[in-house]
């Protein structure tokens, strides 16, 4: 088989290889903080994205609003022209008859558009009393609205056959509006999508980490597992863990021990290995990979060295217990 194709095959193996579920799982729980952190931030920055928008987009609004006393005239049949609902005057409040005199008032400021854009007349319970409300993100402009609504209502009021009088009762001058605060719902979307997409990157980093941890990582390099020697010298943990691979932790004396970390490139000499001397890869913990591990055991082949296996240095204790369930007594 030719390099090309030996590297395809090594390719697709490592696209093809399992992923050891428990080891994700547990490094799952060590970075659990960092998908609460990013639930947080996303919090955060959802709610600051709301505020951004509504700041920009939206603007504050301010509401005044005007009410009237309408003295209705009498018909020729004495009945008064009561017929003025709230419908009527809402259509009423932008024709001609009454726009024309408020945009007169105006002097210009606004157009017949805005007027039906910012205007809302409302009979609530008696024909009698008429509330028009202005509602603007200008305050001065809300007012000059309200004001020159005022004006051509009482006018309309005296040239109207319908009335005998519109008198103006109450003026309320603009005020801030509390719009709909949606503060918390902006909060909350930010804090599942940040949820979501840390676990999402969590995957995808656990899916590229090759890094060696447990025997499992070292399985598609094709080496042996010949033992784990933990950080801090745990010689009662060793001596569990070393029993799996029969008592062969690689610490032979006459075996040459060559370090994958310091050979994680190309552009490293291997260290020349006697003849016939049993030769261990000492794979220290977190800090070399399943491919790095598998270039170091064919460079060291294509040289004539034949790799008797590798040993897991450096290991996490704690780590290692909770991978294979060392639960101390109680």
């Amino acid at each position: 088989m030719d390099n090309v194709s030996k590297n395809k095959n090594d390719m697709n193996g490592y696209w093809r290889a399992g992923i050891d579920s428990r080891k994700t799982a547990l490094l799952f729980v060590r970075d659990i903080w960092k998908v609460l952190l990013a639930a947080v931030a996303g919090a955060v920055l959802g709610v600051l994205l709301y505020l951004g928008y509504h700041a920009v987009a939206v603007g504050p609004e301010y509401k005044a609003y005007s009410e009237f006393y309408l003295d209705f005239a009498m018909m020729e049949n004495g009945a008064a022209y009561d017929y003025y609902n709230g419908y009527t005057w809402n259509d009423l409040m932008t024709t001609d008859i009454i726009a024309d005199r408020t945009l007169a008032n105006l002097g210009g400021k606004a157009d017949i558009a805005k007027l039906e854009q910012v205007t809302r007349a409302d009979i609530f319970s008696d024909i009698r009393l008429l509330t028009v409300t202005i509602t603007d993100t200008d305050m001065e402009l809300c007012k000059e609205i309200q004001t020159a609504t005022e004006n051509a209502l009482v006018s309309f009021g005296e040239d109207a056959k319908e009335f005998e009088k519109i008198t103006l009762i109450k003026t309320v001058t603009p005020e801030r509006m509390i719009t709909d605060d949606r503060t918390v719902q902006a909060a909350i979307l930010g804090a599942i999508i940040g949820l979501l997409l840390s676990i999402i990157v969590l995957q995808f980093i656990y899916t590229l980490d090759d890094s060696v941890m447990v025997p499992s990582d070292v399985a598609r390099t094709g080496l042996e597992v010949k033992g784990i020697l933990t950080k801090g010298k745990d010689e009662a943990l060793e001596s569990r863990l070393n029993a799996l691979f029969g008592d062969a932790s690689g610490k032979e004396d006459e075996a040459v021990h060559i370090d994958a970390a310091a050979f994680r490139n190309t552009a490293e000499a291997l260290p020349e290995v006697p003849a016939g001397a049993c030769t261990v890869i000492d794979a220290p913990y977190r800090k070399v990979t399943a491919s790095t591990l598998k270039l170091l055991a064919d460079r060291l082949k294509a040289s004539g060295t034949e790799p008797a296996g590798c040993v897991i240095t450096q290991a996490d204790e704690k780590f290692l217990k909770a991978y294979y369930s060392f639960v101390p007594k109680g």
